[in-house]
């Protein structure tokens, strides 16, 4: 399970430094970018930080990263008529932004959905007797 919540925390990390990247360069301060979609996602890097670090077994925490994406998601389906322009004029930055903040969710939705991963097999070696 560490893996994927690994795994987790750094696409919402990659999507958090592709809005800084983005804000960099449209020249906008980074304090002007703070919002409700904004402060989500940084909670959502947190509660992954968390199941990450103390290898959480439940899939709870991920039921919370999706509730703390969904504000970013609603811009991102309000903006979706404008979303391939902002890319095309952003470039890479936006791509990066946009990418793992729906990858987020594809993770999230993984870890709740997926069956938790089996523990490795005993080892076939027979163990020397201690005397």
């Amino acid at each position: 399970m560490r893996a994927r919540w690994r795994l987790l925390f750094w696409i919402v990390l990659a999507s958090l430094i592709g809005l800084s990247w983005v804000a960099q360069r449209m020249g906008a301060p980074m304090m002007g970018l703070v919002n409700v979609p904004f402060i989500g996602m940084v909670v959502a890097a947190i509660v992954a930080f968390g199941a990450m670090v103390t290898s959480v077994e439940d899939k709870w925490p991920a039921g919370v990263v999706i509730a703390c994406w969904i504000p970013m998601a609603l811009d991102m389906l309000r903006a979706a008529i404008v979303l391939p322009y902002f890319i095309h004029d952003v470039g890479a930055p936006a791509a990066l932004f946009l990418g793992g903040a729906a990858a987020t969710f594809a993770q999230a939705l993984y870890i709740l959905l997926a069956s938790p991963p089996r523990p490795p097999p005993e080892d076939p070696i027979a163990r020397a007797e201690l005397r």
